[in-house]
């Protein structure tokens, strides 16, 4: 043997051993790879920062997607091995398949398993399937480089023979022709592992992330390009050898991948940079004049004088302030505002609310009288929709009396304005105000703008998140020195074992109580429509909006809208709580697809202009698409109904809205 050559290590095929328990290398790249790759992803999730706002995926979705994608890994890995690399073997030994210990697995077989499990779990869950691929490929070179050390450790997968000179050569054990090798297990390593996961990395420091697509494109077209620089060095597999032209079944199944990749990549750029609302981008505030900001320095003289303030009061100041509220002196709607809601993208999505009204009022036993109450009405738009839609019914229309809660007097103008042709229309500053009857409330992006408490987890336990001056004059987060005592007795036990430094928000239930208690008592029900979690779990969602844009919340207090996400759980547990049905949550796309938007669109593009056509297709999306640049998944829906009402139109499979018509 040249004294160049590099005796292989003695490696033990096992690992682990403990009695008859034994985990082979494999296995613990495998383990190793998944545990890494799953703590790496709730890093990633973590940083506000590298999404440009809260990440569409929350870290308990992350948690339930691991096992799934174990699955996806281990069945396509196996699978796209028998497939590719030795059918005729399997055809003749079948029981074979299920001998995952004697090795055999295809890396793109496991990725094609993986896209399954992505599409699938962000279908079920209402998520951008981008983002969570963004997610997968950006912790998946982690497990490429364990898998790769794993073969080099058990000798297999071997390089091509080489000159004896080469000085990190290398004679395999189990090679039967005792040939000097390239180490290209240790090649693929370096390419697939080392230098993938640093182009992510630095691509998604570069915010990649906001870019839904982005990342996977990336590791797609890199990979492929490293697999087929590898496949150089690498031996092909004995039953197949080299294919067409001196190709290995590597390097052809690595050339689709470099298109796809491509285009991932040019669709991402093309899309651009998405937001927590659809349509929304980065703002900042810097260049308005302290002296312009007269909340600003109101609150910093609060906080000045009597020490700092929790966020729900800054919150509450934002929006409420008597004088320099955001909600009590401006319209913040429209291409002109600061935000677009879903009526405002479409008349669809008022009509089918009315229609939804309509079996609600059938299931309650179509009362004489009866009061139709939207809290935080917008320019009126839903509602004028709605009772549009409503005229269908006679019976129904001439029952209604219409209640606006409405606060802000600019609002309040345009409302009185859109609903000018309207009986029996009054407005109140709260429900409180609204008269006892029979009821039924639609509550479209309300919950989200009422005040949360932010708690923060610190090494002695929870404390209150609270705003503060820094060094330089300007507004930042901090924390009350104390922890809140006992308050992780109140907590959900999966947000109970977050991280040092995770963040708690809640909102008091005294609002959804208000609901839930009136239409248990009064008859009726409650739909409530806004962005959030379907489950309680830690995340920071405190945002703000501006001009459709990402603000600083801390920037310019009162010329933003300053929102977070709602906890549907939380309002579910307390709905329940009183007494009231509970009825979903779904994602918007499903209530509005069960409840029939899509044949109320093809209904309106069928006698529109091609122009207004395609308005309607693409408002259609916009309401139901579940990427991030549509409120399908984002937005989620819940029902809360007198005990008596079993189900509602859209929130179960055995109603649905066309049964009003």
């Amino acid at each position: 043997m040249p004294f160049l050559l590099i005796d292989f290590p003695a490696f033990n095929p096992i690992a682990l051993e403990i009695g008859p328990f034994a985990i082979k290398w494999y296995a613990l790249a495998y383990i190793c790879g998944i545990v890494f790759g799953w703590l790496y992803a709730r890093a990633l999730l973590k940083s506000e920062r590298l999404w440009g706002g809260p990440a569409p995926i929350s870290l308990l979705q992350i948690d339930d997607f691991i096992l799934w994608v174990t699955l996806g890994i281990i069945v396509g890995g196996r699978a796209g091995y028998v497939l590719f690399y030795n059918l005729p073997f399997f055809i003749d030994h079948p029981a074979a398949i299920f001998k995952l210990w004697e090795g055999g697995m295809s890396f793109h077989g496991g990725f094609l398993g993986c896209v399954v499990a992505v599409m699938w779990f962000a279908w079920r869950n209402g998520i951008s399937i981008l983002s969570l691929g963004d997610i997968t490929t950006a912790v998946a070179p982690v497990g490429l480089l364990l898998g790769r050390i794993a073969n080099f450790i058990n000798g297999e997968l071997w390089g091509r023979a080489t000159d004896p000179s080469l000085p990190w050569a290398i004679i395999f054990p189990n090679d039967p022709t005792q040939l000097p090798r390239h180490p290209s297990q240790l090649y693929q390593a370096g390419m697939e592992g080392i230098l993938l996961f640093t182009v992510l990395a630095i691509m998604i420091r570069c915010g990649a992330l906001k870019r839904p697509g982005m990342i996977l494109g990336a590791f797609i077209l890199v990979y492929g390009l490293a697999r087929i620089a590898g496949e150089h060095f690498r031996e092909p597999d004995a039953q197949l050898g080299f294919l067409w032209g001196g190709l290995t079944m590597g390097m052809l199944l690595s050339i689709p991948m470099l298109i796809v990749g491509l285009i991932l990549i040019v669709l991402a750029v093309r899309r651009g940079a998405p937001t927590a609302r659809p349509g929304h981008s980065l703002i900042h505030f810097e260049k308005i004049a302290v002296t312009d900001q007269p909340l600003l320095n109101e609150i910093k003289a609060l906080i000045k004088s009597s020490g700092p303030m929790p966020v729900w009061r800054y919150m509450e100041l934002c929006l409420m302030h008597p004088r320099y509220g955001y909600y009590v002196s401006r319209d913040p709607l429209g291409r002109e505002g600061d935000f677009t809601t879903a009526p405002e993208v479409s008349q669809m999505f008022g009509e089918l609310l009315g229609l939804w009204t309509a079996s609600v009022w059938k299931q309650m036993g179509s009362p004489q009288f009866l009061r139709l109450i939207e809290l935080g009405p917008g320019r009126g738009t839903m509602m004028a929709d709605a009772l549009r839609a409503l005229r269908v019914l006679p019976p129904l229309y001439q029952a209604l009396h219409i209640h606006m809660v409405e606060v802000n007097p600019v609002l309040r103008d345009r409302q009185s304005a859109t609903l000018a042709n309207v009986r029996n229309i009054a407005w109140h500053d709260s429900i409180d105000e609204v008269p006892e009857g029979p009821s039924i409330i639609l509550a479209n992006e309300y919950f989200d703008v009422l005040p949360i408490h932010q708690m923060v987890r610190l090494e002695n336990g929870w404390h209150e998140r609270v705003i503060e001056i820094d060094p330089n004059g300007k507004l930042q987060f901090g924390a009350a020195p104390e922890p809140t005592p006992r308050f992780d007795v109140l907590l959900p036990p999966l947000v109970r074992a977050a991280p040092i430094g995770a963040v708690f928000e809640w909102r008091p239930d005294g609002e959804i109580m208000k609901l839930a208690t009136r239409v248990r008592d009064q008859d009726g029900a409650a739909l409530i429509i806004d962005y959030g979690h379907l489950r309680s779990d830690a995340g920071d969602t405190f945002q703000a909006i501006a001009r459709h844009s990402f603000a600083d919340p801390l920037k310019a207090p009162g010329q933003a809208d300053v929102t977070a996400h709602v906890d549907f759980q939380a309002l579910a547990r307390a709905a329940e709580d009183v007494g009231a049905r509970v009825h979903g949550p779904v994602t918007q796309g499903d209530f509005l697809k069960r409840i029939g938007i899509d044949t109320r669109a093809a209904a309106l593009m069928q006698k529109a202009a091609p122009d207004v056509a395609t308005d309607i297709s693409v408002a259609l999306r916009r309401l139901t698409d579940t990427g991030r640049g549509g409120m399908g998944s984002m937005f989620k829906v819940l029902g809360i109904s007198e005990p008596r009402l079993a189900s509602l139109a859209g929130l179960s499979d055995l109603e649905q809205a066309g049964e009003a018509s």
